[in-house]
């Protein structure tokens, strides 16, 4: 097995090669020209004898040649009790103004999990 172009082989201690998976051209909508910057908060408590509770969230933008490409938000929230229940949620909200599809305008939920 050998590497890809962007991520060189490495050799294991018996001498096989290893292949490591990145973030290379290879991933879902590659864009060597695009450009991202954001930014998070995250807020955690509890103790792991009873409740925890840990909420992050933030806000990022991207760019395709210094165009806007995409402006979102998203929310990360996690409860825990011990070891018996955890509840996870996730969600991601974006600005569909300034998307380069036309049939999406306004604020929406893109992702909720």
């Amino acid at each position: 097995m050998t590497g890809d172009l962007w991520t060189p082989p490495q050799l294991a201690r018996d001498g096989r090669d290893i292949c490591r998976l990145d973030a290379g051209p290879t991933s879902w909508n590659y864009n060597p020209n695009r450009q991202m910057a954001g930014t998070f908060v995250n807020y955690s408590g509890g103790d792991f004898q009873s409740f925890r509770f840990s909420s992050t969230t933030g806000l990022a933008l991207s760019r395709i040649n210094w165009r806007p490409e995409r402006q979102f938000a998203f929310f990360e929230n996690t409860i825990l009790y011990k070891t018996y229940l955890s509840i996870y949620h996730s969600l991601e909200a974006d600005d569909y103004r300034i998307a380069e599809t036309p049939q999406q305008k306004g604020l929406g939920v893109s992702r909720s999990f």
